[in-house]
């Protein structure tokens, strides 16, 4: 199973309907739009890279998806009203991002008179449903190592297309705080995983940003895991883990407040 991180925007081309509409700009790491703004505006991202997630009360985020250039923000309008949103849902920039910006009740007249662009919507809400699906599975059966190969796969995948634009390049400079909410794990068992990924030679971590030394590898470990043998010598002689044969951070279910096993089983240190 791969994770499919970025919203598909193949399709019909929307972007002329909003070919009229004023333009904003958005700077790394700002606020582009939320459940608030959902009441009175649609975007269409014309350049640039969002991450859209929720927040618990607690402030832990939890990524939903990405959405760039030629994606919706605040397409539910054909689906329902925005106040069945989660409250907390907002998309964050990643990249430098422009967007086109239109009235939300403009975007519903226009729903109505153009079945081709309706069309296009729900084939998107199709593929961001079934991709949901897909992440779902992937965080209940994968062990954190896993999944964090998955995902950073997806991310490099995305950067290394032919039409990209280079700006992408920055969903590589990630911490691991922020690849422990992208999938929903914590931040001791993504550091974990993330030290086994590069002990394997699958990725060299630096200050601020991760490269991709084996692409394939990365794949192979984000679609069934390491070899034992190669996740064996990734944790020999630095945590235990692989000597004492207990299990590592990342070797059960470790998303937050969850447990596996019995309770004669050694506490693990992300809990």
């Amino acid at each position: 199973m791969r994770v499919k991180p970025f919203v598909d925007s193949r399709g019909s081309d929307i972007a002329p309907y909003f070919a009229h509409c004023p333009t904003a700009t958005y700077q790394p790491r700002s606020v582009v739009f939320d459940v608030e703004r959902a009441q009175h505006e649609t975007l269409l991202i014309e350049h640039g890279v969002t991450r859209v997630t929720t927040c618990h009360p607690g402030g832990a985020e939890r990524l939903l998806f990405y959405k760039g250039t030629g994606c919706v923000l605040g397409d539910t309008v054909i689906f329902g009203e925005p106040g069945n949103l989660p409250a907390s849902a907002r998309a964050v920039a990643i990249t430098e991002v422009v967007v086109r910006v239109m009235p939300r009740r403009e975007f519903e007249r226009l729903c109505m008179s153009e079945p081709n662009l309706v069309y296009a919507l729900l084939q998107r809400a199709h593929r961001k449903i079934a991709n949901l699906i897909e992440q779902v599975g992937l965080a209940a059966f994968s062990d954190t190592t896993t999944q964090t190969a998955a995902l950073l796969h997806a991310l490099w995948a995305e950067s290394g297309r032919a039409d990209a634009p280079p700006e992408v390049n920055r969903l590589l400079h990630l911490t691991h705080q922020e690849i422990a909410s992208a999938t929903g794990r914590t931040r001791v068992s993504v550091s974990y995983a993330m030290k086994r990924l590069e002990n394997a030679g699958t990725i060299a971590l630096h200050r601020g940003w991760i490269e991709v030394l084996d692409a394939a590898g990365l794949q192979r470990a984000g679609e069934s895991g390491l070899p034992p043998q190669t996740a064996a010598a990734a944790g020999a002689g630095r945590t235990g883990w692989a000597s004492t044969g207990a299990r590592g951070p990342d070797e059960s279910s470790d998303k937050r407040g969850g447990t596996r096993g019995n309770e004669s089983q050694p506490t693990r240190p992300d809990r």
